[in-house]
Order: structure tokens, then C-alpha cells, then sequence
């Protein structure tokens, strides 16, 4: 017999990507999907967006992120501070139109080396699921920004959902809004 959903939830809703989850992954992923999953996990960033980025899109405290078909136009993430030596591993020495991620290069390919690899990881220490997939990261990083008290506006803005009579309606959150709001998410401890 089916369990009633939690909390008055939906029946239709999925479970989300959860801090026991992500710490089992940090524990288990190696250094290059370790620097993916926490760039993913403390920028809300999409998965699309993180494979186009290059070295010259990272800088001066802020990931610039092309415009792509879900969002209004192009947008700048602040970098999270436990980000910054990941950036700076991920650019020093390399040329300005370089990918960030190698996986970049192969953009338009499906499924991508990195989601493979992101997938083979989860599966492996029993984060399974349809939820739970690389998306969960984004929808994760919101959650924990609302969680931290985080406006529903300035949230949308990281992400990238800000809509466009939304923006209209009023002025865009300040840089400092913005800085706040990633540096609300904290990734949990890695697990073993």
C-alpha cells in the first residue's frame, strides 16, 4: 500500500537532492566532478550553462553567464567564497577562450562525459532517482537560499527565473543581494 506523501506534499512530488545526498557525493566524487558538482551546487547555475562557460567568463568575483533559451539574457553569478580556489585552479595558466570544463568542447553531445560521470557517481553510493539527477544540484542551491532567508526575487536573479514582467516590475537586486544570497548556501560535509 503506497505511504501518503509528507507533509501534506503532492502525491506528483519528487524527493529532493538532500545535504545527505550531496555530502555522500563530495565524499565520492574525484577532483574534477568534485570542482563540477560544487560550482553547480553554490551558483545555481544550469548544467547547460556551466559546460559553456569559459576562463574568461570567470573574474573579478563573478561567473558571466551567456544568454541561453530559459533565462532573459545573459546574467553575473557572484562567485562563493569556498569557490575561489576552485576558480583559480580552473584558470590559471589557460587561454581566455578556453572551456572552463573540458566537457564544454564536446557541448551538443548527449549525454555529456561529465553528466555520465556525475550519474555513474550518484549511482554508485545509492543516490538514485529522477530527482536527484545533476538538476537537483540547481534546485538544491534554491532551496537552501530560501531556507537562508534569501528573497524570492534575488533568488530568481542568481538563477536565472526571473521573469520578464518581474523584472520590469521594479528595481533588480544589488550586487550585494546578489554576493548575499550565494554566500546563504553552504555545502555540507563530505562523507566516506
Amino acid at each position: 500500500m503506497a505511504q501518503p506523501p509528507p507533509d501534506g506534499a503532492p502525491a506528483t512530488a519528487r524527493p529532493p537532492l538532500t545535504d545527505r545526498h550531496l555530502s555522500a557525493l563530495l565524499g565520492a566524487a574525484d577532483a574534477d566532478l568534485l570542482a563540477v558538482v560544487s560550482v553547480l551546487a553554490l551558483s545555481g547555475m544550469r548544467f547547460a550553462e556551466l559546460r559553456r562557460l569559459r576562463v574568461a567568463d570567470c573574474g573579478r568575483g563573478a561567473f558571466r553567464i551567456a544568454a541561453c533559451a530559459a533565462n532573459l539574457g545573459p546574467r553575473e553569478v557572484p562567485i562563493h567564497s569556498a569557490l575561489v580556489r576552485t576558480t583559480i585552479r580552473l584558470t590559471r595558466g589557460r587561454v581566455a577562450d578556453a572551456f572552463l570544463f573540458l566537457d564544454g568542447a564536446e557541448f551538443g553531445r548527449a549525454p555529456s562525459p561529465m553528466r555520465r560521470q556525475y550519474d555513474a557517481c550518484r549511482e554508485a553510493v545509492g543516490v538514485v532517482g529522477p530527482s536527484l539527477g545533476i538538476h537537483g544540484l540547481r534546485r538544491w542551491f534554491v532551496r537552501k537560499a530560501v531556507d537562508g532567508g534569501q528573497p524570492a526575487r534575488t533568488v530568481a536573479t542568481v538563477v536565472g527565473h526571473l521573469r520578464r514582467e518581474d523584472a520590469l516590475s521594479g528595481p533588480k537586486p544589488t550586487w550585494d543581494r546578489l554576493c548575499a544570497c550565494v554566500e546563504a548556501v553552504h555545502l555540507p560535509p563530505a562523507t566516506l
